[in-house]
């Protein structure tokens, strides 16, 4: 298995794995359906399901458009569903509604950052990666006081391909040097693995602290960890002295 020493690079998905996907996204989406159904309640319901919203459970659906789709493959699905809207009326609506959230941190910030810190100071490049929009993942990094550690940080609209092709990898390793071959993807859905698996990453982590079960992860997943955090276990990179410092 690679060590911290081997590692050259760890990109991290943003929702489910950094910002808590829940929390920030599940109110805003039912917002969404309401205002596209033309406050309808059975029409709103109809969007909902087609995104991948569980009623039953309250709950998003592994592998929906909701839980790993682009704001645009929202638009798309939604808009021969609601109540007149257009594409580019409902993915500006979207996407400034998204930026109005606030991130909600899935994970104790102050000890990712204390972990990222010892990862720089050993030139392991750092990344964040998302399909959501480039603005919405600057924001998160900021507001997470994260900013200053990462080298690169990619939404959807940075790359020709979003996930879960290799594009958002290959854009990463053009613009920090590092190699996919040392490059690990933390990531809590499929299309990370799929991204990874695609880029030749060395290794792809699952967690599943976002919208994916073990299940789902474990067929592309190296590992499955409850959380980022965890993750950084597993390869080893501790703060606290417990295990081997990297």
């Amino acid at each position: 298995m690679m060590n911290g020493r081997d590692i050259g690079a760890v990109i991290f998905d943003k929702d489910g794995v950094l910002v808590d996907f829940e929390r920030t996204w599940a109110p805003l989406v039912k917002e969404l359906a309401w205002e596209f159904a033309g406050h309808d309640t059975a029409r709103a319901g109809r969007l909902l399901a087609a995104a991948g919203y569980d009623a039953a459970n309250d709950a998003c659906i592994p592998g929906s458009v909701w839980a790993a789709g682009t704001i645009a493959d929202l638009a798309r699905l939604w808009r021969p569903l609601s109540a007149g809207w257009s594409e580019a009326d409902m993915i500006e609506r979207i996407t400034r509604r998204g930026l109005q959230l606030p991130a909600h941190p899935l994970i104790d910030m102050a000890e990712l950052r204390r972990r990222l810190e010892r990862l720089r100071a050993r030139g392991v490049k750092l990344g964040v990666i998302s399909n959501d929009s480039p603005q919405s993942v600057r924001k998160a990094i900021v507001s997470f006081r994260l900013a200053d550690l990462f080298d690169f940080a990619a939404g959807v609209d940075d790359v020709p391909h979003p996930k879960p092709a290799a594009d958002p990898v290959h854009a990463f390793a053009a613009a920090t040097g590092a190699p996919p071959d040392r490059t690990v993807v933390i990531g809590d859905n499929v299309q990370d693995g799929e991204m990874a698996r695609a880029a030749g990453c060395a290794l792809f982590i699952g967690v599943l602290s976002g919208t994916s079960g073990h299940d789902q992860l474990a067929r592309l997943a190296d590992h499955v960890a409850a959380d980022a955090l965890a993750a950084l276990d597993w390869l080893g990179i501790p703060v606290d002295g417990r295990r081997p410092a990297l």
